[in-house]
């Protein structure tokens, strides 16, 4: 996807969740609550992240459709 950051024009593969690329396409700034990590921006609620996708999640955040959710009711209260 064709995108302009700033006065530059880069083509970029879309990263989810990824705010600012750099000139060579490469995600540098992820959105909130999200990390980078090989060129991937990870949820900080994933423990173990392997590319394209977290594999396990931090508890009580558990792996639903591809993403950590909590299924906790409690869990609002969790900072994560």
């Amino acid at each position: 996807m064709l995108i302009t950051q700033n006065t530059n024009q880069i083509c970029v593969r879309n990263i989810s969740n990824c705010i600012f690329y750099d000139l060579d396409a490469n995600c540098v700034t992820c959105a909130p609550n999200y990390v980078l990590q090989y060129n991937n921006c990870k949820s900080l609620r994933c423990l173990n992240y392997i590319p394209p996708c977290c594999k396990t999640c931090v508890d009580p955040y558990v792996i639903q459709s591809g993403t950590c959710n909590c299924v906790d009711p409690n869990c609002l209260r969790h900072v994560g």
